[in-house]
């Protein structure tokens, strides 16, 4: 199924190859047709489920990130009661959803 007869300017056009690869098909045998079809089905599942991995993966991206930046705020809320000096580790633990020892470790500056 060599396309050696077709000029090579022809190949050059991609309606004319478009043309060549129709006529290339259908003159396929029954067990080659078949043999193609699953050739493509497998190209359009791996680059179906190569997208949906993609966007999964964006998505934990943005999720991750969003966690992040909660808990950035969160400890930069701490440290900005902290510095105010007027709640109590536990007041703070609680105002801000985290743990007493959280709260410890962002005073004692190991976060």
């Amino acid at each position: 199924r060599e396309s050696k007869d077709i000029p090579s300017e022809f190949l050059e056009n991609p309606e004319i190859m478009q043309a060549i690869e129709c006529l290339q098909e259908s003159s396929f045998s029954p067990e080659e047709l078949e043999y193609y079809d699953k050739y493509w089905d497998y190209v359009s599942r791996s680059k179906t489920l190569s997208d949906e991995k993609y966007e999964q993966g964006i998505g934990l991206g943005k999720e991750i990130g969003l966690q992040e930046g909660k808990m950035a705020e969160k400890i930069s809320g701490i440290k900005k009661a902290l510095q105010r000096g007027k709640l109590s580790v536990e007041e703070m633990a609680e105002d801000f959803d985290v743990s007493i020892d959280f709260v410890v470790k962002i005073r004692n500056s190991e976060i």
